[in-house]
């Protein structure tokens, strides 16, 4: 089964795609649904401050996932995909 994503078409994501790991959607600025609202719970849990609680991945959350992965020693691109998915389930980073 795969996870429909709505995306901003303004959003410079192209490629989006589910990894079959965590069956996450890959996240981004433009993307909205649970899935969004799964992450910022995700977040919270992590002590990673939110301004927003919406159901819309903006540039606001783009930067609290980059303090996440940054926290996790991850690339800092703001998009969640499978090392990130797995970070915030786990709490440490995937390759360690």
């Amino acid at each position: 089964m795969q996870t429909v994503v709505k995306i901003d078409t303004r959003s410079p994501v192209t490629n989006l795609s589910v990894h079959s790991k965590t069956n996450k959607s890959l996240l981004a600025v433009g993307a909205c649904g649970a899935e969004v609202v799964e992450l910022r719970k995700l977040l919270t849990h992590w002590d990673i401050p939110l301004k927003s609680f919406s159901e819309k991945f903006d540039t606001a959350l783009e930067e609290s996932v980059k303090a996440f992965q940054r926290r996790m020693f991850l690339a800092q691109n703001g998009m969640v995909g499978p090392e990130t998915w797995q970070a915030l389930y786990s709490g440490a980073p995937t390759a360690m």
